[in-house]
């Protein structure tokens, strides 16, 4: 049956679905002073496999002023406001769980808030259950 076959390639290809979370530590830090964010990310679904990772800070101050970045681990690299995976170890197999990690320096003294989304790196949403975002906060002290 030649109709179910093409209504078939029309349904749009389902997501993976993801659980994540994450931290910057120590959250109230010194200028000059080493800081470290971690995210974890677990894949959910039972068949299909992640393959890269996008981390994007909305609020580009907290990468630019109030960290230096120093080292993104694992062979990840950073463009702008995102960091990205995309070697075959960073592919996060169906119930695997990676941690992403990103050395800084503490910067600029102040207070610094960003949204912090997951997207594939093509730069689409790549991820059912969308509404998750962490939410990361750094004091950097004079």
């Amino acid at each position: 049956d030649r109709g179910a076959e093409t209504s078939g390639q029309k349904q749009e290809e389902s997501k993976p679905k993801i659980s994540f979370s994450g931290s910057v530590e120590p959250s109230t830090t010194n200028k000059g002073d080493k800081d470290v964010i971690t995210i974890e990310v677990e894949n959910l679904d039972d068949t299909k496999t992640i393959d890269g990772m996008r981390i994007l800070f909305a609020n580009e101050d907290f990468i630019k002023k109030g960290l230096v970045i120093t080292n993104v681990m694992s062979g990840g690299t950073q463009e702008g406001r995102a960091f990205e995976w995309t070697n075959t170890l960073m592919q996060i197999k169906p119930k695997e769980k990676r941690f992403f990690t990103i050395v800084a320096n503490a910067n600029q003294p102040g207070n610094y808030e960003s949204v912090v989304t997951l997207i594939n790196p093509t730069g689409k949403i790549a991820f059912d259950d969308q509404d998750q975002e962490l939410k990361a906060k750094l004091i950097v002290l004079p």
